[in-house]
């Protein structure tokens, strides 16, 4: 990644770090409640996460809101 193009845009490292690692690995997002309480864990769709340039192609979220890749 090109830190300084994502410190241009107020992203750090962690942040795109982040969204890679629940896009492959998928990340635990809530609890759900039942008879025992487990972690719901969510990832991308596997024809967003085939290969590097898809996984390039992910957007992270901005402290202003917006999107960039």
């Amino acid at each position: 990644m090109d830190r300084n193009k994502i410190a241009r845009y107020g992203i750090n490292v962690a942040d795109v770090e982040g969204i890679v690692q629940a896009a492959v690995g998928g990340q635990a997002d809530a609890k759900y409640p039942g008879r025992e309480l487990f972690d719901l864990v969510v990832r991308m769709k596997p024809e967003f996460r085939e290969n590097a340039q898809q996984i390039g192609n992910l957007l992270v979220g901005t402290p202003t809101g917006s999107r960039f890749r």
